[in-house]
């Protein structure tokens, strides 16, 4: 976070905290699947932004996506959530009030 008035926010691709297991948004008996590779699972390892930029690509082709550019794609909607993110709590985070 720059600036808080203006919100201005700036992005690089960088670290990256992702869950690697199968997720399953109909069954929560796995009570470790939505854990992020932050978490510690040691034997998932820490995914980098190489790692998920293949793994964007192969999933785009396995389900024959017809987006140009979905590493793109993802990283926009990356950068949108965490636009709304700051700004939905930017008052209480940062005491702006």
């Amino acid at each position: 976070v720059a600036s808080l008035d203006p919100l201005i926010v700036f992005y690089h691709d960088g670290y990256l905290r992702i869950g690697n297991s199968k997720y399953n948004e109909q069954d929560f008996s796995n009570t470790v699947n939505h854990l992020t590779t932050h978490t510690g699972l040691a034997s998932e390892g820490k995914a980098t932004w190489q790692d998920f930029t293949r793994k964007i690509e192969i999933n785009a082709k396995a389900y024959n996506l017809r987006i140009a550019d979905p590493v793109e794609h993802v990283r926009s909607q990356v950068k949108q959530a965490i636009g709304e993110m700051v700004a939905a709590f930017r008052d209480v985070t940062f005491n702006t009030k």
